[in-house]
């Protein structure tokens, strides 16, 4: 019921099928007792064979219906990437407040045209999200990323439903920074952050730079957060690490402010002159750079900002 993209619903029922097709041994062997004399096969036999034949061939179908949906997701992803706008996707064990997470980002960062949006489901249940969903979000830096809430992730995540959720797992693969959101207050919350590093390596994310958000802040002591996060500070596997309460809104301008740190293309600092006759390309810097200084001078405008490579080789003739 919680799948409602067409993706997702496939995913669903594939993952279904996958799971029944070799369960349907133990119901056959019942049946199959009321069958005919030695050498014939019974009537529950044949109908085990049938059963089979029909869900291999509902698998089949699905995945052919899968290749076309994944077809049009790579067109998508090659889109972005063509525009370079930063991927950020949110992983963590199921029920750990990743939808939370997103719709608290998306409050505060949405892009003005793209408010109204649908909510990610947030509820206190496993699984609670099956969709990817993917939003851009504007950091304070005047960069644009996109923002991927994933499906939750479990212990020995089975084989078949890797690849039952493989095009959505994808969106993990080709992020280029992963926050991983943890519920602190789990009494098992060491052995689900091992889960969800297990499945990451399982899908060879593993390196992909992350930032570690410990969620839901509020329900644990200031000691028992102190030493969590020293323990996580202290490997490589992580560039920082945030506490966070995403239900309460608490550190969640910090955590954005980390992502602007910690993502790949870092900014460097430019100083330009433009001329009042070109201030239209001031205005270009308001609106793509994050702008430190400013000044109206007798020969233009001097302003000093943070830019990416992209913005430094477009306005390449004003930099002083």
């Amino acid at each position: 019921r919680r799948a409602k993209s067409k993706e997702a619903k496939i995913q669903v029922e594939l993952a279904q099928l996958k799971y029944r097709l070799p369960r349907l041994t133990g119901l056959g062997t019942v049946l199959s007792r009321t069958g005919g004399g030695i050498g014939t096969r019974g009537p529950g036999e044949k109908k085990l064979e049938t059963d089979r034949r029909h869900i291999k061939e509902q698998i089949y179908d699905l995945k052919r219906e899968l290749e076309k949906v994944q077809k049009v997701r790579e067109v998508q992803r090659e889109k972005r990437n063509k525009e370079k706008v930063p991927r950020v996707s949110l992983v963590g064990y199921t029920n750990a407040g990743k939808s939370t997470l997103r719709n608290a980002l998306c409050d505060i960062a949405l892009p003005k045209d793209a408010m109204g949006k649908e909510k990610v489901l947030e509820a206190d249940m496993l699984f609670a999200t099956l969709d990817t969903t993917t939003r851009a979000l504007d950091l304070r830096d005047n960069r644009t990323i996109t923002l991927t809430d994933t499906v939750g992730f479990i212990r020995k995540l089975p084989h078949d439903l890797v690849e039952a959720f493989k095009s959505t797992l994808e969106e993990v693969i080709y992020s280029d920074l992963l926050i991983h959101v943890v519920d602190c207050s789990s009494p098992e919350v060491k052995d689900q952050i091992e889960a969800v590093e297990n499945v990451l390596e399982e899908l060879e994310a593993i390196e992909i730079p992350k930032i570690m958000s410990l969620n839901k802040m509020d329900k644990v002591d200031n000691s028992y957060l102190e030493a969590l996060k020293k323990d996580y500070l202290n490997t490589e596997q992580y560039l920082d690490v945030i506490e966070i309460s995403a239900r309460d809104g608490i550190n969640l301008e910090r955590l954005l402010e980390l992502i602007s740190i910690h993502l790949p293309e870092k900014l460097v600092q430019v100083n330009y002159l433009i001329p009042y006759s070109d201030s239209s390309i001031a205005a270009y810097l308001h609106r793509n750079t994050n702008i430190t200084l400013q000044e109206y001078r007798d020969d233009g405008i001097f302003i000093e900002a943070k830019v990416d490579e992209e913005v430094k080789n477009k306005t390449k003739d004003y930099i002083i």
